[in-house]
């Protein structure tokens, strides 16, 4: 591997993404997806970019992680760099036509208890009805999950180093996750492999937890928790904080607990420093932020530049104990520092998707949020005629 080369992941060439709905890719984020036959190749799918980042060049496919980059945050592609660490020595970054990966990242089905405002009926079964109300033509799956790959995974998983599992809601799955994990378990390769599950707390995994966690070299889970007590609730929807906290404490006193996950976006980034003074008070609580860049109208960076200012000032007023804390905060102020485009962006969509949403959940965004909300209308009425 040449060490000038700022531009190589390993996920080209030993990633695989399993979707819910069977389709593939190499990364969660990329812009990329497989044919029905994977081709790893100089003239396969992988090919081109392959090509461009052996060459140092920044293929379009991996715009997620080259934003980021460039407002000077970690992407997943630097911390997947880090993580793998000797692994990622052993990678031989080179095309060729076999593809064998040892990174595994499953969706495990579209069934989920919550539909989050960030999410969407592609990774919850929740949002189906709420789809088909303002739009009857949207020609949406209700429900998908991946019993149906068995053959697949069943393979995919004896080759795995990493295994990386999310849904919906995976503990929905617990009883089909357990059958597809424990064959990992029955082959001894369990042993070796690291499991990273991201859930929303809504459900406690006693039997993963008991009978199949412990055979794993290394387990990590991952709550998503976008705020706290009713903004939780709001943005959750019809998640619980208190179910969350309960859920949260007992996996504390597991072997397997690792940290909440936060993504950032335009309805929670004004109340973010609130978050983690709240996390800051429990003792040595990890903290990673994921940053939100779909629909656009949701991403911090399409906030109009007024309102960038106010959040601005309003996330540097405080300041933590746990000191990785403070440099969440000094990246997010960076990026929005490098955000482009805000300047021209208009609010109409995000106020409109937060009034008919709120609508049909008998719900008012103003009631949970109301600095924020007070900011976003005036933007929206000096930007009305």
């Amino acid at each position: 591997m040449d060490k000038q080369n700022s531009c190589l992941c390993p996920l080209p060439w030993i990633g695989l993404e399993i979707r819910a709905d069977g389709s593939r890719s190499f990364c969660c984020i990329a812009n990329f997806n497989f044919a029905k036959e994977i081709k790893s190749g100089a003239n396969g799918e992988l090919g081109s970019i392959k090509q461009a980042l052996l060459k140092n060049i920044k293929h379009e496919a991996c715009s997620s992680c080259w934003k980021l980059e460039a407002s000077g945050i970690s992407s997943r592609r630097n911390k997947l760099n880090s993580i793998l660490g000797d692994k990622y020595k052993k990678i031989e970054f080179n095309i060729t036509d076999t593809f064998e990966p040892t990174f595994l990242d499953i969706k495990v089905g579209n069934g989920c208890n919550q539909k989050c405002l960030i999410c969407g009926p592609e990774s919850s079964s929740l949002w189906f009805n709420e789809y088909k109300y303002f739009d009857p033509s949207l020609p949406l799956k209700r429900n998908f999950n991946l019993t149906k790959h068995k053959e697949l995974l069943a393979e995919s998983i004896q080759k795995a180093e990493e295994i990386h599992i999310a849904g919906g809601e995976p503990f929905l799955f617990e009883l089909e996750l357990s059958e597809f994990l424990e064959l990992s378990v029955k082959s001894g390769k369990s042993r070796k492999q690291t499991l990273l599950i991201t859930s929303n707390g809504s459900i406690y995994p006693a039997h993963l937890i008991e009978k199949v966690f412990p055979h794993f070299e290394n387990v990590k889970i991952h709550l998503s928790a976008d705020g706290i007590g009713e903004q939780f609730d709001y943005q959750r929807f019809p998640g619980k904080w208190a179910i969350f906290l309960e859920n949260y404490k007992k996996l504390q006193n597991t072997a397997f607990f690792d940290g909440i996950c936060i993504t950032l976006s335009c309805l929670n980034i004004f109340y973010l420093a609130e978050y983690l003074s709240f996390w800051d008070s429990l003792s040595e609580q990890k903290v990673f932020i994921n940053y939100l860049f779909e629909p656009a109208f949701l991403s911090i960076e399409k906030l109009p530049k007024q309102l960038i200012d106010r959040v601005v000032r309003h996330l540097v007023q405080q300041e933590f104990k746990n000191m990785s804390f403070n440099f969440l905060i000094s990246e997010i102020l960076q990026f929005l520092d490098n955000a482009e485009n805000h300047e021209k962006t208009e609010v109409d969509e995000l106020v409109n998707f937060l009034d008919k949403h709120d609508k049909y959940r008998d719900l008012k965004y103003e009631t949970h949020f109301p600095e924020f909300a007070s900011l976003l209308k005036n933007t929206w009425h000096e930007k009305t005629p």
